[in-house]
């Protein structure tokens, strides 16, 4: 349950981003990072209140695939974008703040963490007091939706820390407010995203109690026309969805949807992931193996490797090996996992996996020839 809702706090994070709508001319989609732009994202419905749609979406890309500094190269654009229709400046603060948590989870790397505390509480008083002076409904909409981000990354922020039942008051503070956005402005069809997931994590969670409806079907449904007819959020639809089916023990499916957005966009951590644990729970040891090779590869090309990560990644591999009866592999695995660098924090956090690790190792070496 807590790897679930893990996922669901890093999924509202970014689903904000992934909702911020906003109608403009210029071709950002065509520009930044030379990435054409192949959703059309400029010719959808756009909420005026919010900044460039085609910039989201680059913001959104570039955030998924871990290339922070393309994606702190839009923020720049953003913050220097002149107009009336909403603060340019506020917004950009805003994604800069959900730019540093997101590489907090991806990385380990809290050295701008202390910014972020800093500079929350006063991005959340500019968009409560956009709210308060708001005269339309896409306007209060646009202010909802800020203050969905900022709960959002708050939440992933909490939950990372290990405060997971203030991280789920987040999560659902967050939820609340992509209603009342959806609710004022039900043309945006992308804060469907953060709503659906939610309500697929209830129901798996609390869905066999008297007091929530089961809307597992429901919320499926949904995710999936999102990631046919959403703007950017559409990545994050398909990466949900890969994790729905995990959960639903529909690994084909998971694979469909992974495949289907590598090809589109790239090999992201957040699809290799799913990907190689979708061909786990089948039992394709092959293909487990290859994607979650893949996946390792992945991770040790940071720039500041996210250690526990690569861990786990090492787990399931030797795990695979065990199943193919490749104890030299098993050995490889958990002796690459004795030579990476982990702090005490580190080791503390993938106690269980080290410890299986190491048992595998010993097991192994019983009966190598």
């Amino acid at each position: 349950m807590l790897r679930q809702m893990r996922l669901l706090t890093l999924l509202l994070t970014v689903v904000a981003v992934a909702t911020a709508q906003s109608r403009d001319s210029a071709p950002f989609g065509d520009t930044i990072g030379h990435v054409p732009d192949v959703l059309k994202v400029a010719d959808c419905y756009q909420n005026p209140h919010m900044p460039p749609n085609p910039l989201m979406e680059a913001y959104a890309r570039f955030g998924l695939l871990g290339r922070y500094e393309e994606a702190e190269q839009v923020i720049e654009r953003l913050r220097r974008i002149e107009t009336d229709a909403y603060d340019a400046e506020a917004w950009a603060d805003l994604f800069e703040l959900s730019l540093l948590v997101t590489r907090y989870v991806d990385t380990s790397d809290s050295a701008g963490m202390s910014v972020y505390h800093k500079r929350l509480p006063t991005v959340q008083w500019v968009f409560q007091r956009e709210l308060e002076k708001a005269d339309t409904p896409q306007d209060s909409a646009a202010a909802f939706f800020a203050m969905a981000l900022a709960e959002g990354a708050e939440a992933t922020r909490l939950e990372e820390d290990g405060h997971r039942w203030r991280a789920l008051g987040a999560v659902r503070q967050s939820t609340s407010l992509l209603k009342l956005a959806y609710e004022l402005d039900p043309e945006l069809v992308d804060a469907q995203f953060g709503i659906a997931i939610f309500t697929y994590w209830e129901s798996k969670f609390f869905g066999w109690t008297p007091f929530v409806k089961d809307r597992r079907a429901e919320a499926i449904k949904t995710l999936t026309s999102v990631s046919e007819e959403g703007v950017f959020s559409r990545y994050l639809a398909a990466a949900g969805l890969v994790w729905v089916y995990i959960e639903e023990n529909d690994g084909e499916k998971a694979v469909e949807w992974a495949k289907r957005w590598i090809d589109r966009i790239g090999p992201a951590r957040s699809l290799l992931e799913p990907l190689s644990k979708a061909y786990f729970i089948q039992e394709k040891w092959p293909k487990a193996r290859k994607w979650y090779e893949r996946y390792l590869e992945s991770l040790r090309s940071m720039e500041r490797r996210n250690l526990t990560r690569e861990i786990g990644a090492l787990h399931r591999l030797a795990m695979i090996a065990e199943e193919q009866g490749d104890r030299k592999g098993i050995v490889e695995y958990a002796e690459q996992a004795e030579q990476t660098p982990l702090t005490d924090a580190d080791r503390s956090k993938k106690k269980k996996d080290l410890k299986h690790l190491a048992e595998m190792k010993q097991l192994a070496q019983d009966h190598l020839p």
